[in-house]
């Protein structure tokens, strides 16, 4: 088989696999919604009770987790490009033992290895610290998030969102997701029955499109090596760059740098052992309504502590520090879900088309 042909055959390989294992689908919580609400009502009550959570029968995912071994063996052989294919392949094993692990004590562990604080873990943190001390803002109008009839709600913006980029992706309603949107493949995902400002409608919406469907579409379009698949950290950089646009459209206020730092710090406070208990303390103690305080400790505690929260204003600062100092670069990370190493792999074969097309060194 031709080099192009095998690494084309790995890209649909790895993209499958990626979509199989749905990390962040299978850690979701079954029937979240009706355990936040007896968590609030217990917590005004006075009684401090541990979250109780239950998660969906995954799939079997060892044979899997083989098969990801040996293409990770195998495409070190292309050179350069076939690294990332390796280190994207190991990066997918490793969300199918996360998986596997949902709920036990080496969960926490496996997450710490998969979502990374660094390389800006101490400027993160400065960060994170003052972000959750802000102030509060005063309540605005809010319009559920599914309401048809609204121009301001986030169903209604992603819509317009989506027209303006020409995406083919559907909107789909889901009671149950732990955040207010996602982006899957070829759908976005949002949360039913949210209640949003239309400022934050339209943050989230650009956040969405603009930061996460629009790199899938270029990609798409382009076909350069993980198109589809995306790079390892790959989900990291495009958050941080989908936070960039935030700030570059005037759309991160207060409120939502607030939100940053508090999950930020409570992300960190789970990597060293914060019980559920302990979490909604800490947010409490920074003055977060309990309401708010109940949904960020879940948030960062599903599965038994992802945190995945924690690589958000480190991608933040990257992405800042390559816009400034690497401009070039930003167009290759602009282009699909690559991280910043990967980029400048890339960007290193662009002026060598047969390379990237064999995968040759």
């Amino acid at each position: 088989m031709r080099p192009a042909l095998r690494l084309a055959t790995l890209e649909r390989a790895l993209s499958w696999s990626e979509q199989h294992i749905a990390l962040l689908d299978r850690v979701r919580p079954v029937g979240l919604r009706a355990e936040q609400q007896r968590l609030m009502e217990r917590w005004a009550a006075g009684r401090r009770e541990p979250a109780r959570l239950g998660y969906a029968a995954a799939p079997p995912l060892e044979p899997l987790r083989e098969r990801l071994a040996r293409i990770a063996h195998e495409v070190h052989a292309f050179g350069a490009v076939g690294g990332l294919y390796a280190a994207r392949a190991e990066e997918l094993r490793l969300e199918a033992r996360l998986v596997q692990r949902r709920g036990t004590p080496e969960f926490a562990r496996l997450a710490a290895q998969r979502y990374r604080a660094e390389p800006s873990a101490a400027d993160a943190l400065a960060t994170a610290e003052r972000w959750a001390a802000l102030a509060p803002e005063a309540p605005a109008s809010r319009f559920r998030s599914d309401d048809g009839a609204a121009p301001e709600s986030l169903l209604r913006q992603i819509e317009q969102r989506l027209a303006e980029v020409g995406a083919p992706y559907r909107v789909e309603l889901r009671a149950e997701l732990s955040s207010v949107a996602a982006v899957g493949d070829g759908v976005v995902r949002l949360r039913a029955g949210a209640w949003l400002t239309a400022e934050e409608a339209r943050r989230v919406a650009a956040h969405e499109v603009l930061g996460h469907v629009l790199p899938r579409l270029r990609a798409g379009r382009e076909r350069w090596p993980l198109w589809a698949a995306g790079s390892a950290s790959g989900v990291e950089a495009e958050e941080g760059r989908a936070l960039l646009l935030e700030e570059r459209l005037g759309l991160m206020d207060d409120a939502r740098r607030r939100q940053l730092g508090l999950r930020h710090l409570l992300a960190l406070a789970t990597r060293e052992g914060a019980t559920f208990v302990e979490l909604v303390d800490v947010a409490l103690r920074l003055e977060a309504p309990l309401e708010q305080a109940l949904a960020l400790a879940l948030r960062v505690q599903r599965g038994g502590g992802l945190a995945r929260e924690i690589v958000y204003l480190p991608a933040l600062l990257t992405a800042r520090r390559v816009r400034a100092e690497e401009p070039q670069l930003e167009v290759w990370l602009a282009r699909g879900r690559y991280s910043v190493a990967a980029a400048r792999v890339l960007r290193g074969l662009s002026d060598k088309p047969l390379a990237l097309e064999a995968g040759a060194p």
